[in-house]
């Protein structure tokens, strides 16, 4: 037998069924006892609420009311209820990364500003007569006229006149990177 319909049910369980009727929702109620159960507890939320109620207090939005209670009464969800976790330390601070970074960036720009160094600079080197030379047998002067300095390398070839600097030559022979070992030894 088809499962009766919502008004049948009501009236079975009020007693008010009688007759073919009485047994064919008595045969089908033999046969489905979880959902009978389901109806059971819908029949006695219904009770409940019509005995705190007044019979002329209708609820607002009738047809909703009863829709929820039902659902809820037969375990019927049109949507599966999800719970939602909460949002961990990381995502509720998030809105400060911006901020912090920023000024993570000014201290470390205005820190770096302030530092000096203790190594000599290109001025200093010039005042002192240092000045690194990186090839053997090769000697420097340094000579300073008002704001001019002019160094003069001692033990170097002379760079030849065909040597076009403005045309982006930068050497007459092979880089010394190029060379073989034995090559390098000799030419420092």
């Amino acid at each position: 037998m088809n499962r009766p319909d919502d008004k049948t049910l009501e009236r079975w369980m009020d007693g008010a069924l009688e007759g073919e009727e009485l047994r064919q929702v008595e045969a089908w109620a033999e046969t489905h006892a979880g959902e009978l159960e389901q109806l059971m507890s819908w029949s006695d939320t219904s009770k409940l609420i019509k005995q705190s109620m007044s019979a002329d207090t209708e609820p607002p939005y009738p047809d909703f009311f009863n829709t929820k209670i039902r659902q809820a009464a037969v375990g019927h969800h049109d949507e599966p209820m999800v719970a939602q976790k909460a949002p961990s330390l990381w995502q509720r601070f998030s809105w400060i990364i911006a901020p912090a970074a920023l000024a993570g960036m000014a201290v470390c720009f205005y820190v770096g500003t302030q530092i000096h160094s203790d190594t000599p600079s290109s001025g200093s080197t010039a005042q002192t007569g240092e000045v690194y030379i990186p090839q053997r047998g090769v000697t420097a002067e340094i000579s300073q006229a008002g704001e001019i300095t002019v160094i003069s390398l001692e033990g170097l070839e002379d760079i030849p006149d065909t040597l076009d600097i403005a045309a982006g030559e930068t050497s007459i022979g092979i880089s010394p990177r190029y060379l073989a070992k034995v090559d390098r030894d000799n030419l420092y």
